[in-house]
This record gives structure tokens, sequence and C-alpha cells, in this order.
């Protein structure tokens, strides 16, 4: 499997080729279920291992709707990617339950803490031996990720990292997939499954090289009846993001790290501002892969980051800042934030000072912790 260890220095994101699970497991089977016996036969033959495990659900387009139940769930080896649409089905294939509950197959993904919750809320299936993929990069590789250990690292940002390769997001994420799936969804589908596999195991790689290894307890967890708990021999005890020998460096989101940063704008890219209601920050739009999840709310604020595909951030884990949506531009930005609330008022003087030629620098008030 190709992959470097490093990401190309002068390459950014956008002159990386895009990820397909074609070119890496060529000889891998896509399969698309929609019946549960037929599901069953393909799960019946998948061996104990590791697979790449994510979960896709109609969008919800209504300001403070409910959100839609899981419409598709994706499991991917180097053999076998399958796509469970249980939307489909009046009842859920045996040999699924068997999967997720089986400490046998290790299932991986980015942001897999909430999914496996919401799975369980869903469909009442628990999920058993999980590796949060963001966990074990900081875990084995902290000297590339820095800032808070429970942090999300998204999925395009690991296969940049270690495939030198772009994950295509776009529309289709937020598309319908409760209808039968068309060519795009499946691929779409296919590639984030699979990517979290081959990523795993380009870390699997770099912790047997580690002298001094994580205890898997760092980032493996299971999802017992929606709560996350610790694998054996600490089980049933509640489990929670936790590595003692990890170095969170000097990221803007450490505790301790209180210095005013700046913002540096070049004038003549568009920059739009959007400023979230409190009650917004829970709506499920708002934890979508694409989306840095990690919030903090104060003077009736709540702060979040959204990345365009053409930005270029100093540090894409930064989540506790001036809600900033930069729009594509065939001008690349270079967009640093701070960990700051600003007030109404801070922010209408800020958004003038971002329009500047010139860098400028703001004065955050207090953090909230």
């Amino acid at each position: 499997m190709p992959h470097s260890s490093k990401p190309k220095s002068n390459a950014s994101p956008s002159t990386f080729p895009e990820y397909s699970w074609k070119l890496i497991h060529p000889n891998a089977r896509l399969e698309y279920y929609q019946k549960p016996q037929d599901c069953d036969q393909a799960l019946a033959k998948l061996p104990p291992g590791d697979y790449g495990f994510d979960m896709e659900w109609k969008p919800t387009f209504v300001k403070g709707g409910k959100e839609n139940p899981v419409a598709l769930i994706q499991i991917a080896s180097a053999d076998f990617i399958l796509l469970i649409q249980i939307s489909a089905m009046k009842e859920l294939p045996p040999r699924l339950k068997y999967f997720c509950e089986s400490p046998d197959f290790i299932k991986t993904g980015v942001g897999i803490q909430y999914d496996s919750k919401k799975l369980f809320m869903d469909t009442g299936l628990s999920l058993y031996n999980v590796i949060d993929l963001s966990l074990i990069a900081r875990s084995v590789d902290n000297e590339r990720w820095k800032g808070q250990y429970k942090l999300p690292l998204g999925l395009a940002r690991l296969t940049e990292a270690y495939h030198s390769q772009t994950l295509p997001k776009g529309k289709t994420s937020r598309s319908n997939w409760e209808t039968v799936l068309n060519d795009q969804q499946m691929s779409y589908a296919a590639n984030d499954a699979h990517c979290a596999f081959t990523v795993l195991q380009v870390l699997r790689q770099k912790l047997d090289l580690m002298e001094k290894k994580p205890n898997p307890r760092c980032f493996t967890f299971n999802c017992v009846r929606g709560e996350l708990l610790h694998v054996p021999p600490l089980a049933p005890l509640p489990w929670g993001p936790e590595n003692p020998d990890y170095d969170p460096g000097t990221s803007l989101l450490h505790p301790d790290h209180r210095s005013n940063l700046l913002f540096q704008i070049p004038q003549t890219t568009p920059v739009e501002i959007q400023v979230l209601p409190l009650m917004d920050i829970h709506h499920p739009q708002y934890l979508d892969k694409e989306i840095i999840r990690e919030h903090i709310i104060g003077n009736g604020l709540a702060a979040v980051v959204m990345v365009a595909p053409t930005v270029e951030v100093a540090d894409k884990s930064v989540a506790m800042a001036i809600v900033l949506i930069v729009k594509n531009s065939p001008r690349t930005t270079t967009v640093i934030v701070t960990r700051v609330v600003l007030d109404p008022m801070t922010l209408t003087e800020s958004v003038k000072a971002l329009a500047m030629p010139t860098v400028s620098s703001l004065s955050p008030t207090p953090a909230m912790n």
C-alpha cells in the first residue's frame, strides 16, 4: 500500500491526486446491499481483523429539525467494501449485529465516538473494539499532531498526511442516503470507509516501530448501549480520550496558551463572516465531518471553524475561534485563528480589520473553559 511518511512540503491540498480505493486495492469488491439475507451472506465471509467503519444519513435542512436515522453503513477492508443500506430494510441483518458486537472485528473511523452513540440510538446496535482514528494518529505520530488530545482530525486531513492524496467531499456528503444510491454516492461512501482502513494500516506500521508503545486503551473503546466504556480488562468502566504520554505542544488550543494571534488575509480574498446562535451549534449540520466539532460559548455566540477546500490553515485543529468561512478563491488564503470569544460589536470591528491589507491583531476576551 503506497504512502508517504510525511506530506509533501511544497504541495498544497489542491495539488494532491484524489484518493480512490480502486487504485490502492484494485481487486477489492464493492458490494451494495438493500436486502438483509443478501447482506448476511456477505458479512459471513468477513474474517476477523481491521475494518474501516462509517455511516451516512439523510441531512436535515430544517433549522432545529430532528436528525434523521442512519441510512447507510459502510464496512471496508483490503478485500471487501460493503455498503449496507439499512434504511431500505425492514429488519437488520443478524450478521450485522454479530459484526458490530464482536471484538474480533476492529472498527475504525473518524468521528466514530459520535457515530457509535448514534448507531445505538437509531438501531439498538452496540459497537465493540472501536479505534478512534484521530486518537491513534495523535498517539503514534505525536511529533506531527499537536493540540488537545481529544480534538478530532478530519479524515481528509489524515489522507493528505499519510497518502499525499485528497479525499473529495463536496455536495455528495449532504445528499439523500435513503434513496437508491447512484454511482457518485457509492464511490464517496466506499472511499470514506476504505480510507479509514488504509490510514489505520499506516498508523499500525508506525506503532510497530515505537519503542514505548501507547496503551491501546488510549484510543480503543466499546460503545455499549450508547455508553463509551473501556475494553477489557477495565470493562465496564467509563472510557474517555486520555493519553498521559501525549505532548500537546504549544498549539493554539493548549489550555495554558492565551497569547494574541494574528489574522492574515489578503485584501483580494472574499471573506464571509457568519455568527451562529447558541442553539445552532448542536444542529446536525454542524456535526458534518468537514466541520471541526469543538466549540466554546460566550456572550451568546458559539464559535466553530469551517475550512474551504482551497484554504491552508496554520493549525486545522483550531476549533475555538471566531466563525470564519472562507470562500473558494484562486488565491490561497492563510487563516490563523485564536481561542477567543468575541461579542457582536468586537466581531464587527474584527471584520473591518480583516479587510485591511496589513496584518491586524485582535485582543481576545478571556476564553471560557
